[in-house]
Order: structure tokens, then C-alpha cells, then sequence
């Protein structure tokens, strides 16, 4: 599963990124950022397109799908193999697709009774785009929430020995296509895999980054290096 992950990037860079990515020339809400350890049901940056254009915005993490009851649970991952025959995604994986900004993840792996966790990032880039699906619904209240998940996929070669699952990770040039109103569910499988283990690196982190109100720069920093 993703569980963690990071967009320790400013405000800057993630406008560059959305400019030279997606073609988006203004944001239109504040970002707090760099953000060093992004927890599930807090609101995490995402893209989507509207049918027209881009749009890029907050989106809370715990997907709630139409129809299904407020006090379900709320699941933060799901799995990308079985996504299209699940009645609670169904509709988002056909219309309501986004990608989710980030520059790194978490991810732990098991050693006797301890849990080690390390932080796994791209070698050449810094912002990269994991596959999502958003829903849109009324809260008690009457409000307007805006809710979503990140989609899993078997685990590359890299990350195998850590954990047996990591976040879809979508190419630049796939993008376009997981966007697209008009790409249909059958033609979305190919995207699916597990990303290039080749362009990934991994580092132990802090076991801090488990608690969910570290914040901290620390959260990144590589452990091997205090070792030097």
C-alpha cells in the first residue's frame, strides 16, 4: 500500500512543475508546503481535467464514493487489478480519475519485530504523478468534499524486498492518457504497472515518519549518511 508520502518541494517548484507539466498557469489556493510526511485524511494536491482543461487543487485522502454511506470506512489505497470490478469504484475509475503530486513515499519493511521504513524517490526528477481516483459528494452539513485514493500495483524489483506493493507511478507521456475523459477503462491496464525500477532510488529514514505529527525536515534526511 502507500500509506506516506511527501511533496517537500516550495510553492515555486510546484508551480514550475504544473506549468511546464500540465500547462497550468495559476493556482488558485494556498499551499502549504514542503510538506515532509503527508498522512491519510489530510488534504493532499492533485490534478484532474474537467473535460476542457487541467485543474489542479486539494483533495482530501479517504475516498468516499457516491451512494456509499458517510460512515464507511474510508480507504486511502486501491488495488489497480481489481479497481474497474469493485461496485465502490466503478464510477471513478471510468469518470473521475486524477493524478496526485508527489516527490517521494514511504514505504516499511518487516525485520523480526521491528519496522524499518525508507523513503523511495525518483533519480533524475523531483515531482512525479501517482495515479488517483477522486469522488465528489454532499457531507451532513450540506458542504461541497472532494475525497480520494491513490491506486497500488505489484511491487518492481526495487522495492520487492521492502514491500510487495507501491503506488502506480505514471510516465509524463501517460499522463494525457489516465486524464482523458474520453479513455476508456480497458485501455487504463497497460498504465497499471509496476513503474521503471531503474529510475527510482531508496533510503532508510527516521522511524518517526510512522507518527503521524512529525513534521519534521528530519522525516527525509538519509540515515546512511549520519553513518559518514
Amino acid at each position: 500500500m502507500c500509506g506516506r508520502f511527501t511533496i517537500a518541494v516550495s510553492y515555486d517548484e510546484l508551480k514550475s512543475y504544473v506549468l511546464s507539466t500540465f500547462g497550468i498557469d495559476e493556482m488558485r489556493f494556498e499551499a502549504d508546503l514542503p510538506r515532509y510526511n503527508v498522512c491519510p485524511r489530510e488534504n493532499i494536491i492533485a490534478v484532474i481535467n474537467d473535460g476542457n482543461t487541467y485543474r489542479i487543487g486539494q483533495l482530501h485522502w479517504g475516498f468516499i464514493p457516491k451512494g456509499f454511506s458517510m460512515s464507511s470506512i474510508r480507504p486511502i489505497n486501491a488495488r489497480s487489478e481489481t479497481v474497474a470490478e469493485k461496485p465502490m469504484f466503478k464510477e471513478a475509475i471510468r469518470r473521475h480519475r486524477c493524478v496526485i503530486l508527489a516527490d517521494g513515499f514511504y514505504e516499511w519493511k518487516k525485520d523480526n519485530k521491528r519496522r524499518i521504513p525508507y523513503r523511495f524517490v525518483m533519480k533524475e526528477t523531483s515531482l512525479f504523478a501517482m495515479a488517483g481516483l477522486y469522488s465528489v459528494h454532499k457531507t451532513n452539513d450540506g458542504k461541497t468534499e472532494s475525497t480520494s485514493l491513490i491506486l497500488t500495483t505489484t511491487a518492481n524489483t526495487l522495492m520487492a524486498d521492502i514491500h510487495e506493493r507501491m503506488p502506480v507511478i505514471l510516465d509524463q507521456k501517460d499522463i494525457v492518457t489516465w486524464l482523458s475523459r474520453t479513455t476508456k477503462v480497458e485501455d487504463l491496464t497497460f498504465l497499471m504497472r509496476p513503474y521503471n525500477p531503474s529510475k527510482m532510488v531508496f533510503y532508510p529514514v527516521t522511524p518517526q515518519v510512522g507518527h503521524a505529527g512529525f513534521k519534521d525536515v528530519k522525516a527525509i534526511e538519509d540515515l546512511r549518511k549520519k553513518d559518514l
